[in-house]
């Protein structure tokens, strides 16, 4: 396989394999309905997301490949997931429809007469795609909680964190993380100074469903600012405005999930779901970096450097540094579905140091594999960018 043809490989087979990935990692359970399981757990976000007959049919279509990949191409294959992912209701409504009738108990012609007729029904202009909308609500004046911010109060600097976090601010956002770190204020003591203010944002959050309040409230919760500390009140409050396609809550929900003790698996899967959601649809590099490192991890899903290797690739196409270094670390390496390459992984080490990564390599770097890996490096992040994907990659690398 030419190196292009590595790094390139179909973005939208990688989201949704997802779900046969998760499939097979939950081994003591019943496979038949871990969607439903899956659902439950995670308060019915992924049916709100991404929608249970896509994800159904999805599945099946996954499994018929397995057996009739001649019929299934993965060019073929990779259209329809496609259309289940991104179609309008109507649309999808058609598709699971005659996946259901053809796929019942799949036979090669059942299968050659659905491509067929997806070929001829796509050709004929019925096929209608929708984007996840991204929103950006209402946001409270920064000059309002400067001066608290200044003297210490946690609860101004909390509002401020969020709306450079929802600015884009990235830079800013960073610099405050490590203010509220540094507090010298106890547990104790955060809970009580903080209770009113704490009651309310958690007031606003319900009575205007903002997302940018929801997104305060789940920060308090998660710090323990005005009331006790609280994984699972975070995850909520994030998920909450995440769903109405706020796209720092995504982040912060992804990050939480992947520095917290209580995180279960199946807040992991959702965490991961988030990111190709953001990346597939909205074309966030950063993000698809972090689904990248959670293949890499295991992180909600099996262990799986070839799909890592794909997410990270694409990344780093997009000048995320830190892609650069996790491609260089696992092609080094080698590991679960990925054939060791030090000629692939000293280049990728040494366009990493170039955009940005400080990491010096003993390996030899190849000229001409470092010149074509150049040619597939088509953007470079904004200074904002750069520090948000610092910031999820220190919450999700992992040796």
């Amino acid at each position: 396989m030419k190196l292009r043809a590595k790094i390139y490989v179909s973005l939208l087979s990688t989201v949704l394999t997802l779900g046969v990935a998760f499939e097979n990692s939950l081994v003591a359970q019943d496979a038949s309905n871990w969607f439903s399981r899956a659902m439950s757990t995670v308060n019915d976000t992924l049916t709100s997301a991404f929608g249970e007959e896509n994800q159904v049919a999805i599945k099946t279509l996954r499994q018929a490949r397995q057996s009739y990949s001649d019929i299934l191409t993965e060019e073929t294959t990779t259209k329809i997931e496609n259309v289940l992912l991104q179609g309008d209701e109507d649309t999808i409504k058609v598709l699971t429809r005659r996946i259901a009738k053809d796929f019942r108990k799949p036979t090669k012609s059942s299968l050659k007469s659905f491509v067929a007729w997806f070929e001829e029904w796509e050709k004929e202009g019925n096929v209608n795609l929708v984007k996840f909308t991204e929103s950006l609500p209402s946001l409270p004046a920064e000059e309002d909680y400067l001066s608290k911010a200044t003297n210490g109060n946690v609860y101004a600097q909390t509002v401020l964190l969020w709306i450079y976090r929802s600015n884009g601010k990235y830079t800013q956002a960073a610099e405050m993380e490590e203010t509220l770190k540094a507090t010298n204020k106890t547990a104790t003591q955060l809970k009580a100074d903080y209770k009113e203010d704490y009651k309310l944002v958690e007031d606003d959050a319900k009575n205007t469903k903002s997302s940018f309040w929801q997104s305060v409230c789940g920060e308090m919760e998660l710090r323990g600012y005005g009331v006790s500390q609280d994984y699972s009140g975070a995850l909520n409050s994030y998920r909450k405005a995440a769903l109405q396609g706020f796209t720092p809550a995504i982040f912060q929900l992804v990050r939480t999930v992947n520095t917290s003790n209580e995180a279960k698996d199946s807040h992991r899967f959702e965490a991961l779901l988030w990111l190709k959601k953001l990346s597939l649809i909205n074309d966030n590099p950063v993000a698809e970096m972090g689904a990248g490192l959670m293949y890499m991890n295991g992180e909600g899903v099996s262990r799986d450097y070839a799909m890592a290797a794909i997410c990270l690739g694409y990344a780093a196409a997009a000048g995320v540094p830190e892609a650069m270094f996790a491609l260089g670390k696992i092609y080094e390496n080698g590991g679960v579905g990925l054939t060791k390459d030090t000629a692939l992984a000293g280049a990728w080490y040494s366009l990493a140091k170039e955009y940005g990564y400080e990491y010096e390599s003993t390996l030899d770097v190849d000229k001409t594999v470092l010149s074509e890996l150049k040619e597939t490096i088509t953007k470079e992040l904004t200074p904002d960018e750069k520090v948000l994907a610092k910031l999820l990659f220190k919450d999700l690398y992992k040796e």
